[in-house]
């Protein structure tokens, strides 16, 4: 239990992180008082730039939940100190982590081709 804590408190932290790098960007050159606050740009009005932006984010997401879930087998692969249980523990993790990202850049492909074909009628 004390383990899934600290692996929560490293997401959030990379969460904030990655938040307030996109948080921070501001337009330049606002003249009426608030050129601190950030401009749209490029708001998409289209269904089909609104669904892509919606399937790149959800799928940055679950890559980025994928990545932390192979980081994590990695840990419990270094600190098994020879535990045949907690290494095989290990690799079925890392193993899910990569079937997961698979998983992943298929469903990517298959957006973008259902998006094609849409495009060429």
């Amino acid at each position: 239990m004390e383990n899934f804590k600290k692996i929560q408190y490293h997401i959030s932290l990379i969460t904030l992180a990655y938040a307030t790098t996109f948080s921070s960007q501001t337009s330049a050159g606002a003249e009426d008082g608030f050129s601190n606050a950030p401009q749209p740009i490029d708001v998409p009005t289209n269904l089909e730039a609104v669904l892509m932006n919606a399937t790149n984010y959800i799928l940055g997401l679950i890559v980025m939940i994928a990545t932390l879930i192979i980081i994590y087998g990695g840990v419990l692969y270094l600190t098994s100190m020879g535990n045949e249980e907690r290494r095989s523990q290990a690799m079925k993790t890392i193993s899910s982590g990569i079937i997961g990202v698979i998983i992943i850049g298929l469903a990517y492909a298959l957006v973008i081709a259902v998006v094609n074909i849409l495009n060429q009628e």
